[in-house]
C-alpha cells in the first residue's frame, strides 16, 4: 500500500473583503488612466491610503493643483510627521460595493498592495481589474442617469 501526500491547492490572488479609497469630494474618486478607461485607486490598507492622500494634497497646497493622474504617478517625497487632512477624505468600501459601483459608473479598479518609497520616488505596486456587465444592465444604468438630470 501506498502513501500518497496530497498537493496543496495551488492559492489563486484574491481581493481583499474591503478596500479604502480617496475623494476630494462626495462624488469625486481618486482614478489612475492606465488603460483603455479610468481605474479607482482602492488600497487595501488605510495607512496606505492615508499615506497617497497626504502626499496627494500637500502637493495641491504646496502648487495650487492635483498631480496629474497617469502613469508613472510622481508623488512628493517629503511629508511633516504630524499631517492632517483637511481636502481629501478616505473612505472605505466592501468589496461588493466597490465593484458594483465600478461596474455601474464604467470603471476598472487598481488594487494597490504595497508602496515601496525611497528618498525621492514612491511606486505603487497592486493589480488591475475590469469589470463588464450585459447591455441591458448598462441600457437600465444610462436611462436611471437620465432620470436624475430631470
Amino acid at each position: 500500500m501506498a502513501i500518497v501526500t496530497p498537493r496543496p491547492i495551488p492559492k489563486t490572488f484574491e481581493l481583499p473583503n474591503r478596500l479604502f479609497t480617496l475623494h476630494s469630494r462626495e462624488n469625486n474618486i481618486f482614478t489612475l488612466g492606465l488603460g483603455s478607461r479610468p481605474s479607482v485607486v482602492g488600497f487595501r490598507t488605510l495607512a496606505n491610503a492615508y499615506f497617497v492622500a497626504e502626499k496627494l494634497e500637500l502637493n495641491y497646497k504646496q502648487n495650487n493643483e492635483w498631480l496629474e493622474m497617469g502613469a508613472p504617478l510622481y508623488l512628493p517625497a517629503f511629508t511633516p510627521e504630524a499631517y492632517e487632512l483637511s481636502m481629501i477624505d478616505v473612505k472605505e468600501w466592501e468589496l461588493e460595493d466597490l465593484k458594483y459601483m465600478c461596474t455601474s459608473n464604467i470603471l476598472d479598479l487598481i488594487s494597490v498592495e504595497q508602496i515601496k518609497t525611497d528618498d525621492d520616488t514612491c511606486l505603487l505596486y497592486g493589480n488591475m481589474y475590469n469589470f463588464t456587465a450585459s447591455v441591458e444592465f448598462y441600457q437600465s444604468r444610462f436611462n436611471q442617469i437620465l432620470s436624475l438630470e430631470q
